[in-house]
C-alpha cells in the first residue's frame, strides 16, 4: 500500500493519483496535484465505515456493534450523509459492467443491496446478480465461478438477514399540470390514485430506462388501498389502457419460510405521453417525501380551482379532496 505521490523504492516510479472513471489511469499533472484541498475528516470516516460494512462478516459485525455502541457519532453526522452519488455509481456499474480488476466483490454487494432497496425478493435478486455476473468481462476478475456463486449466496443471506439498505437523500421532484391532466382522463378515483403513485415512485426510483420496482405492499402504504385484489385489477386496467408497461416475473417460487409461493416484484414503466415534456410554461407541484393520498389530493387542489374540481370530481370526491387543500405546502410554480 502506497500513499499518493510516494516513490516506489523497487521501481523508482511515482505513485500518482488515479482517475477512477478512466480505469485508474494515473493523473500526471502537477496542476491537478496543486489544486487538491484537504477534505473534512468526517467524510473519510464515513467512507471507512461504508467499506467496513461491505467487507465484514456477521460475526465481526456483532463485535463492532458492541464497541461502537459506546462511541456513537453525533446525530448531525449521520443526518448529513448523502448516498445519492453511491446510487449513481451502482446504476453505472449495472449498465456498464465491471471495468476494473479487484472491484467484483464490492460491486456485487452494492448491486444486491440496491435491488433489495427497490423491493426485489431474495431469490429474484440472486437470479439477477448471477445473470449479470455471467455477462461480465472475465479479464476483470480472477475468482473461480464456484467461489463467486458461494460469495453471492453469502452476500445475499447477509444483506437480507441484516436488512442492509441505503439512507437516500430526498430527491426534489415535481409533478406537472400536464401529467395531472393525463391522470384525470382515466375513470375511477382509485385508478387515478394508483397511477399517480406509480408516477411519483418512478420519479424517485426508476433507472435511466424509466423502469422501476414497486411492490403491492408499497402501493397499499401510499394509496391506502388495502385489497391486493383491487390493486391487481387496477394495474391490469392501467396496463390494458397502455398507461403503464408491466414486466412480471416467472412462475412463482415456493418460499419455505412463508410456506407459500412468492412471485417476483413487478417492474413498471409509466407511459404518460407527457412524461418527458419540458417544464417551461407548465404549472408544477413540488412533492414531499411521503408520496401519499394527501399529496395527490393536495396536488389536485393546487392545480385546479374549486369550480374546476366540481366538474372533474363527483360530489363526494370533491368534498374529500378539498379537505387536503393545505395539506402540502411544498409547492413550486414555473410559468
Amino acid at each position: 500500500m502506497k500513499l499518493p505521490l510516494e516513490i516506489n523504492l523497487k521501481t523508482n516510479n511515482i505513485c500518482w493519483f488515479c482517475d477512477y472513471d478512466k480505469g485508474l489511469a494515473p493523473i500526471k499533472k502537477y496542476d491537478y496535484v496543486l489544486s487538491i484541498e484537504p477534505m473534512p475528516k468526517q467524510i473519510l470516516l464515513d467512507i471507512l465505515e461504508k467499506e467496513a460494512d461491505m467487507l465484514i462478516t456477521p460475526e465481526q459485525q456483532d463485535k463492532i456493534e458492541a464497541i461502537t455502541d459506546k462511541h456513537k457519532p453525533l446525530p448531525e453526522y449521520k443526518n448529513n450523509i448523502d448516498e445519492k452519488f453511491t446510487i449513481e455509481q451502482i446504476e453505472n456499474i449495472i449498465t456498464n459492467g465491471l471495468t476494473i480488476t479487484g472491484s467484483r466483490h464490492n460491486a456485487l454487494f452494492n448491486i444486491i443491496k440496491y435491488y433489495k432497496h427497490l423491493g426485489v425478493s431474495k431469490d429474484d435478486n440472486r437470479d439477477f446478480i448471477i445473470q449479470w455476473m455471467e455477462q461480465q468481462d472475465k479479464t476483470t476478475y480472477t475468482t473461480k465461478w464456484d467461489a463467486i456463486l458461494l460469495d453471492i449466496d453469502e452476500m445475499i443471506e447477509y444483506i437480507y438477514s441484516h436488512n442492509c439498505s441505503f439512507v437516500l437523500k430526498n430527491v426534489d421532484i415535481d409533478v406537472s399540470m400536464k401529467e395531472i391532466m393525463e391522470i384525470i382522463k382515466i375513470k375511477g378515483k382509485n385508478d387515478r390514485l394508483v397511477l399517480y403513485s406509480l408516477l411519483i415512485h418512478s420519479k424517485r426510483y426508476a433507472v435511466k430506462s424509466g423502469v422501476f420496482y414497486m411492490s403491492y405492499a408499497q402501493m397499499t402504504q401510499v394509496t391506502g388501498i388495502k385489497s391486493r385484489t383491487t390493486l391487481v385489477k387496477i394495474i391490469k386496467q392501467l396496463e390494458e389502457s397502455k398507461l403503464i408497461t408491466v414486466t412480471r416475473g416467472e412462475t412463482p417460487t415456493f418460499n419455505s419460510k412463508l410456506n407459500k409461493p412468492v412471485s417476483e416484484t413487478n417492474r413498471y414503466l409509466v407511459n404518460l405521453l407527457c412524461s418527458n415534456i419540458e417544464k417551461e410554461n407548465n404549472k408544477l407541484f413540488g412533492i414531499c417525501d411521503k408520496n401519499c393520498i394527501g399529496c395527490f389530493n393536495s396536488c389536485m387542489c393546487y392545480m385546479f380551482t374549486n369550480k374546476e374540481l366540481k366538474i372533474i370530481l363527483t360530489d363526494w370526491d370533491y368534498r374529500e379532496v378539498t379537505k387536503y387543500r393545505d395539506y402540502c405546502t411544498n409547492i413550486m410554480v414555473n410559468v
